[in-house]
């Protein structure tokens, strides 16, 4: 079956716009809107990674959440919430400020919708998964009846991007994340989780959001990108290939991509049927984790590991803007950040697993990631 993706040029964050392009999107994937919406329990699903202003392109954009809103509303919609696990502190008082900061607030007082609260988890079997069998969702998510998967276009350190797939990452709450983060450190591992997961949530539409997207050091410290485009799809695989192509990246070197084909999901060109102008805009793409026995064969493996350092990307503090906060040793899985209270954070390189979790965590913007100059000519 060849999956339709609607891909739409949007200038601005302009409500009346956007609710065209995504009633426009609807009808160009054949979505009865009273039949999808109507008599439901609707949960919306932005990614809402840090309290961010929107501004900062690091979050879905308030004005897609409110257009997303109305439509529901006005094709019936039973219940409505919109919701995220965000990747720091799990409770009532961090959802609090997460949605004030990112407007989701404003969302919600404006167009009727509820904030969720709830910090329920269902434990959820899946036989299917490829690696894992079984994993607790948020309630919220869990029983609704339509999820909406509502993205943000960016770049990500370590799956290179941040589309449709990982923002389903959000599904998982607390600290569930560091924990398969640190259990599944490797760049495969993870990202077939990652592929589980959305197999598992098999999103009826995802959106994302490319308005406004980043490039660089993302997914919370990069340059904004202004794409101008909108991204919508029944399949989340499918909407994920063309915002590789839109993002001006081959989708086979995003590792998720690359998982779904296998897997036979619909993630390469003959799967999909692409409605609209994909443009000419090119992102600047982070070099992502590159294993370093890619180098078994060339050199003594007894070598690899004393070299490891020298090939792999590194995260590197910035003094001046670190305030001590403490957020990324907190939500290191390995635990090897120190140095937090005194404003001059360390990390222990051997136990670094590259995950980047505290380049993308922090608030502040005080952490890159820099490849040394020999991994980027090897592997570039």
């Amino acid at each position: 079956m060849v999956e339709r993706v609607f891909v739409a040029d949007c200038s601005s964050y302009d409500i009346k716009k956007i609710k065209k392009v995504l009633s426009e999107g609807l009808e160009v994937l054949e979505i009865d809107p009273r039949l999808f919406f109507g008599g439901k329990n609707c949960v919306l699903k932005p990614n809402l990674l840090l309290p961010k202003k929107p501004e900062k392109a690091v979050t879905t954009h308030p004005t897609v959440m409110q257009a997303l809103a109305e439509i529901s509303w006005e094709n019936g919609a039973k219940e409505l919430t919109i919701g995220d696990t965000p990747g720091g502190p799990f409770n009532r008082p961090y959802l609090k400020t997460l949605y004030k900061a990112t407007q989701m607030e404003k969302v919600a007082q404006a167009s009727g919708a509820k904030l969720n609260y709830s910090l329920d988890e269902v434990d959820t079997p899946f036989p299917a998964g490829k690696v894992i069998k079984r994993v607790a969702l948020a309630g919220f998510i869990k029983h609704c009846d339509v999820l909406i998967n509502a993205a943000k276009m960016k770049t990500h350190g370590l799956t290179r991007m941040t589309g449709g797939v990982k923002n389903l990452f959000g599904a998982l709450p607390g600290m569930q994340k560091t924990e398969y983060h640190m259990k599944m450190n490797e760049i495969n591992h993870f990202s077939t989780l990652l592929v589980d997961i959305a197999r598992l949530l098999n999103p009826p539409l995802t959106v994302i959001d490319g308005v406004e997207g980043m490039e660089g050091n993302g997914p919370s410290s990069g340059t904004i990108k202004k794409a101008g485009k909108i991204v919508m799809a029944r399949n989340v695989f499918a909407a994920d290939f063309v915002m590789a192509r839109i993002m001006g990246m081959n989708p086979l070197h995003v590792p998720t991509i690359r998982i779904a084909e296998n897997l036979d999901l619909p993630a390469k060109n003959s799967d999909i049927e692409i409605i609209g102008d994909l443009g000419k805009e090119k992102f600047l793409i982070p070099q992502g984790k590159r294993e370093i026995t890619l180098l078994s064969g060339f050199i003594p493996e007894k070598w690899i590991p004393r070299i490891h350092n020298f090939f792999q990307p590194v995260p590197i503090f910035d003094r001046e803007k670190c305030v001590g906060c403490g957020i990324c040793a907190k939500h290191c899985p390995p635990k090897v950040i120190s140095g937090t209270e005194e404003k001059n954070p360390k990390i222990d390189l051997d136990g670094c697993i590259r995950c980047f979790c505290c380049q993308e965590l922090c608030p502040y913007e005080a952490i890159s990631i820099h490849r040394p100059l020999l991994g980027r000519i090897i592997f570039r």
